[in-house]
């Protein structure tokens, strides 16, 4: 509560207020007047609640913000004024918030306005009953005193309810004054801008005020010669927000807000400033102010050259969410790993929508648009596979697939946080196909099922079996005899290791049963055949890679509506091979993990034509095959910054299942040759800095293909995939196993190794930093010192200091990118940064410049060159500029 007595030596504005009318309601002003007659010499004479003899009050309803105000006989002892002497309590005994103002024979009580959280709080508490009372006479304890001593000789009471709310005391809008400056023109720069309010004004607006809709703005423009030669505003140029907000200080006791800004930005020399009172300045009663703008020049002057210096004693102007390496002690050292992050922030709006949280990346035909983290100065396809991003994240809820021949390589120049899922699994196959000879054939094989495609840079499955003609031709090369077609051995690149070696880990096509492929020779009264076949071909095999694909193999024949298996050899076919596994494992000697590891899973065999279930009128009674499963695909990650992988994310880079095949139809249509599972893929996860592998990885083979058997009866069985293989390499030492995550099968001792491997480009990027320049400054040019092998060097796109970091000519490779920013580096509302800009200065004149970009702040990144040099630590980056 605020007890607060002010003596003025003058009438104070806030108490010249108009006279109050009769009645009970009430304004402010001069009341009715008594005089002291036989009260004495010292007695209260007016106020403007209008007092009685009897000591009541003509008006008992005020406002929140009603100044009281007591006129008497003679001068008033200002230390004998306060709220034991001006009473004012509620029932429970609450006191208003306010000031009382002794001047000559004046006392005023004042209310205060108080603004806590935003919210306007004022002296008096609305709907409540105040008591005034003015202690007097003999028997009061305390009571006002005259400067000669004399007591107040008579007692005052009344009571006031607070039922007007908040009123306009003065009846017009806030009206605001210049204060500071003085003078409108040759202003001094550092000059604090401060306005006066006609009256209180509601603080409320200002808080928490979008930018743009400030009720004061304070904005710089340039200033131009008039026809006089005076400097004056160029009221059609550009206009920019200084940055803060004014201090707002009531003066209660004149009655008006006082409103001071300093300028955090340095102000141009020369410059106009601009004030604007908008109409979201309003009293305490909601008048809104009618709009004012003021304005002023800045005395001119020299600009002065200026440097913002990164001296790397620690990394909060990092960008670590776009960075590897370290700052910290005066030094900046690059990642091991991380690529150039040409094509910025991992947007998964670049990929092929196929839902909201679905999308699909390919790897030989994938568009990366520009964005303003990309330093390419256009689209660009990738078609090999390499991407570099300055972080990837995929988020909660979202799965990412891949897709193409070429295997993925992803280089990560910041974070990388896997949240979702990631897909790179060789695909089960979808296509519709004919089981059976369509209507209208009359010679030659009918396609089977397209075989399953694969994970990027995996082997695609097996086409299924052309359905045999039943000519007793079964050595026809056109439909590769009838049997299931191969899947695709691994996909490893000449020269690879394991080149030679790979080609036995195809899955095998399911062979054609009965082998004859002749009509004429199928038979159709087995007992309890019903008159169907009941000759079941083997399924293809699996695709083979770190573990051997599985055989295709027939274990039961058909039968109908007979629970026990038909074993009879003669109704079987063959079994077909299972692909070869590879020694695939340790790293040989002189070859790099990205060389070895980085291998696409085989593709399952495809199944094979056969008659099952062909019932003896049919023209046409082979059938054609299911197809094989595609290979998991093969990724390559790496990290420069942190990578983080949560418990519910997942690495999917499985190898395709093949079909499973229900009979329910089979006395119509029969069915087809099952066919095999494609193996898995593999993962190589590099990482420059700390990691962690919470969630799944999974590069199991897929399931061979088989039946679903109710009235009608087969198990035939297709191969299923060998498993893929997972590597995940670190600085240092090799990571245990226990780190890798959950890994489906479980990893084995090779699956973790020493990082030993170094991307060419790597490196680190600054956060936004703003010029301090209220205009966009003149960029001079950047000063790069750095320790080179041991060696100080000094780099700069100004010939006079240095030699430029550029690719293929330095070390280093520098490069800036403009923007306006706040001073909090944070960009400022509609702000779209600029391109990324090998120079500040404007010293080559064909290519542009952060001095022509024309910005306030600025960030800037640097490589390392490893083709030149792989020992660099950069001392301080620093840019110049004019203000």
């Amino acid at each position: 509560m605020l007890r607060r007595l002010l003596v003025l030596s003058t009438v104070a504005a806030a108490l010249v207020l108009p006279a109050c009318s009769g009645g009970k309601t009430g304004a402010s002003g001069s009341g009715g007047s008594v005089t002291c007659g036989q009260q004495g010499s010292f007695c209260l004479v007016t106020c403007n609640l209008g007092c009685t003899l009897t000591g009541g009050c003509g008006i008992t309803d005020i406002a929140q913000n009603q100044p009281l105000v007591f006129t008497f006989s003679r001068d008033v002892d200002p230390r004998t004024v306060d709220f034991t002497t001006f009473s004012l309590k509620t029932v429970n005994g609450e006191e208003p918030v306010g000031q009382f103002v002794v001047e000559n024979q004046t006392v005023s009580f004042l209310p205060d306005v108080r603004i806590v959280q935003g919210q306007t709080f004022f002296g008096f508490a609305p709907n409540l009953d105040y008591i005034l009372t003015l202690p007097g006479g003999p028997a009061a304890a305390s009571a006002i005193l005259s400067t000669s001593g004399e007591r107040l000789q008579h007692d005052y009471t009344c009571t006031l309810r607070i039922t007007r709310g908040v009123v306009d005391l003065d009846q017009r809008a806030p009206e605001a004054t210049l204060a500071t400056p003085a003078s409108t023109f040759n202003v001094p720069r550092d000059t604090p801008i401060i306005l006066e309010f006609s009256e209180l004004i509601d603080f409320s607006p200002f808080f928490n005020a979008i930018a743009g809709d400030e009720p004061i703005k304070y904005r710089v423009r340039r200033s131009r010669m008039s026809s006089g030669n005076i400097l004056v505003c160029d009221t059609g140029s550009r206009v920019f927000s200084l940055q803060g907000a004014p201090r707002l200080v009531n003066d209660i006791v004149r009655s008006r807000t006082v409103a001071s800004f300093t300028p955090q930005e340095t102000l141009p020399p020369g410059a106009c400033v601009e004030v604007e009172v908008t109409g979201r300045v309003t009293d305490l009663s909601g008048r809104s102010a009618n709009p004012q703008t003021f304005r002023f020049t800045l005395v001119e002057g020299a600009s002065t050259e200026v440097s913002r210096s990164f001296d790397f004693q620690n990394d909060d102007l990092l960008d670590r969410q776009r960075s590897g390496g370290s700052w910290s002690g005066g030094a900046a050292t690059f990642p091991r790993l991380g690529g150039d992050g040409r094509h910025g922030d991992f947007m998964i709006s670049d990929g092929q929508r196929v839902t909201d949280t679905y999308w699909i990346f390919r790897t030989d035909s994938q568009v990366i648009t520009r964005k303003p983290t990309s330093t390419i100065a256009q689209d660009e396809t990738v078609t090999d596979g390499n991407f570099y991003f300055t972080n990837f994240i995929v988020p909660v809820g979202v799965t990412v697939e891949w897709l193409g021949t070429r295997p993925l390589k992803l280089h990560v120049r910041g974070e990388c946080r896997i949240e979702g899922t990631m897909i790179g699994a060789g695909k089960a196959p979808s296509a519709t196909y004919s089981v059976k000879a369509p209507t209208g054939w009359t010679t030659g094989g009918w396609p089977g099922q397209a075989g399953g495609g694969s994970g990027p840079g995996g082997g695609a499955g097996g086409n299924g079996a052309f359905g045999c003609d039943g000519t007793g031709n079964p050595n026809q090369a056109a439909f590769n005899n009838f049997n299931g077609l191969d899947g695709e051995a691994l996909v490893v690149p000449a020269g690879h290791p394991l080149f030679g070696t790979v080609a036995g880990t195809r899955g095998r096509g399911g062979l054609l049963w009965p082998s004859h492929g002749a009509h004429a020779l199928l038979i159709f009264n087995d007992p309890g055949s019903f008159n169907f076949n009941l000759d079941v071909a083997a399924g293809g095999s699996g695709g083979g890679f770190v573990t051997a694909g599985g055989d295709g193999v027939v274990n039961a024949a058909g039968n109908v509506n007979n629970p026990n298996p038909n074993t009879n050899p003669l109704r079987m076919g063959p079994p077909s091979a299972g692909g070869s596994l590879v020694a695939f494992g340790a790293l040989p000697n002189g070859v790099s993990s990205s060389d070895y590891f980085v291998v696409g899973g085989a593709g399952g065999g495809g199944g094979p034509s056969h008659t099952v279930f062909a019932q003896i009128g049919e023209l046409f009674k082979y059938r054609s095959g299911a197809a094989g499963g595609g290979g998991g695909g093969a990724m390559r990650l790496r990290v420069g910054g942190r990578f983080e992988m949560l418990a519910a994310a997942s690495f999917d880079f499985r190898g395709g299942s093949a079909n499973t095949i229900s009979l329910a139809a089979a006395n119509t249509s029969g069915a087809s040759g099952v066919a095999g599972g494609g193996a898995g893929g593999s993962l190589l996860l590099q990482f420059a800095s700390s990691f962690d592998l919470n969630g799944r990885i999974d590069i199991r083979g897929g399931a061979g293909g088989r039946y679903v058997s109710a009235v009608f009866r087969a198990d035939p069985v297709g191969g299923s995939g060998g498993a893929g293989f997972l590597r995940v390499e670190a600085p240092g030492t090799a990571p245990s196993l226990a780190l890798l995550g959950n890994v489906q099968p479980p990893a084995v001792p090779d699956s973790a190794g020493v990082l030993v491997e170094g991307d060419a480009l790597a490196g680190f990027q600054s956060r936004f930093v703003s010029s301090g320049a209220v205009f966009p400054p003149s960029f001079v040019r950047y000063v790069i010192r750095a320790d080179v092998d041991g060696v100080q060097r000094t780099f700069s796109d100004d010939p006079a200091v240095g030699l430029p970091a550029a690719l293929g000519t330095a070390p280093l490779v520098f490069k800036v990118q403009g923007a306006d920013v706040n001073l909090a580096g944070e960009l400022l509302p509609n702000a779209t940064p600029a391109l990324w800009r090998n120079q500040v200065g404007p010293f080559d004149a064909l290519q542009g410049s952060l001095f022509s970009d024309s910005t306030i702040g600025f960030r800037w990144l640097l490589l390392i060159d490893r083709t030149m040099t792989t020992n660099v630590i950069v001392r301080e980056v620093r840019i110049d500029y004019r203000i």
